[in-house]
């Protein structure tokens, strides 16, 4: 049970993350679209910039459809955790797993590429044809003279933090995963619950996991019914060698055997289950016995009251029950 809740406070905390973090940086990068000057200053400078321009945009467009993507899948994926949704955690967690792949694989070319000494000429070029940014830039201690240095300092640096969050994501997702799993367990026909119930209130037993877990119903069959419950071990099929004459058909008696008298490879087949105690099974068909003779008694009794106890005499009006006879007096 702790380890749900904190799989449900782990969803719950990565999802509400994910999407404020993801819509601002949306946001700020849409607001760096605007602020950022496409339009060449001369004819000679849009013959030799057109195509990488249109990359910049390009990539620009994906950063902000990437992000902004990522915010509405964990929005999904909040909803879902909070209305106990297995569908749409399985869809966050789904997606969870994609974006983490992608980011793990981007994070290594990118790594190789910042490596490379042509790349961060190629990115100090870049950024030197684009004055409003590199003004902005400024603020980090990112100038012309030492963009080469700065760039193989920050690869370090951002190579650690994306290590570090990868780790962290990670932990995340194996818990947004758990999460899933318990609710594919527990909810497999997608119920809902209020969402302020919180995750103590999600049932621990069903039909299927009483089964399966057998001290679950002997905790919670005294709870429902006063009658005791007895653990028992059953073999799945006749284990070989033990009776050789056992042909199919032939009626078979369950009888108590010591545990420890059967093979190992025997016990390891043994299936536990949990039926009810013989003293309580006696108790009950006592009780059944006589309260069946308690009211075919008393449905007896009734009967007999309904034909007995009324005589029924034909007389006349204004006779009396005693013949009256000349010369005696009452």
């Amino acid at each position: 049970m702790a380890r749900l809740g904190v799989a449900w406070t782990a969803s719950t905390i990565i999802t509400l993350f994910g999407a404020v973090t993801n819509t601002i940086i949306t946001i700020q990068v849409l607001a760096a679209w605007h602020s950022i000057k496409w339009e060449p200053e001369s004819e000679w400078e849009l013959s030799g910039d057109k195509w990488q321009v249109t990359g910049v945009k390009i990539i620009w467009a994906l950063l902000s459809l990437y992000f902004a993507s990522a915010a509405a899948v964990c929005i999904i994926g909040l909803h879902g955790v909070l209305k106990h949704k297995p569908s749409l955690v399985r869809f966050y967690r789904d997606y969870s797993i994609a974006d983490f792949s992608f980011s793990a694989f981007f994070t290594a070319l990118a790594t190789y590429g910042a490596f490379l000494g042509p790349a961060r000429v190629g990115v100090c070029e870049e950024l030197s044809r684009h004055p409003d940014m590199m003004r902005n830039l400024l603020e980090i201690g990112l100038n012309l003279e030492n963009c080469e240095l700065w760039l193989s300092r920050a690869v370090f640096v951002g190579l650690a933090v994306m290590f570090f969050v990868m780790v962290i994501r990670l932990h995340f997702l194996l818990a947004v995963s758990t999460y899933y799993s318990h609710l594919a367990r527990h909810y497999p026909n997608h119920h809902q619950r209020s969402p302020s119930c919180p995750p103590s209130c999600i049932p621990q037993s069903s039909s299927s996991s009483s089964l399966s877990n057998p001290h679950s119903l002997k905790d919670s069959s005294p709870s429902s019914s006063s009658v005791p419950m007895q653990r028992i071990l059953v073999l799945p099929k006749p284990a070989v060698g033990l009776n050789p004459d056992l042909e199919p058909g032939v009626e078979l008696v369950y009888a108590p055997v010591l545990k420890h008298t059967l093979p190992k490879e025997v016990q390891e087949q043994a299936t536990e289950i949990w039926i009810p105690s013989a003293s309580s099974s006696s108790r009950t068909h006592h009780h059944r016995r006589h309260h069946h003779h308690r009211s075919h008694s008393h449905r007896h009794r009734s009967s007999s009251r309904e034909t007995t106890g009324r005589i029924k005499l034909d007389i006349t009006p204004d006779e009396g029950l005693i013949p009256y006879k000349d010369g005696v007096k009452e």
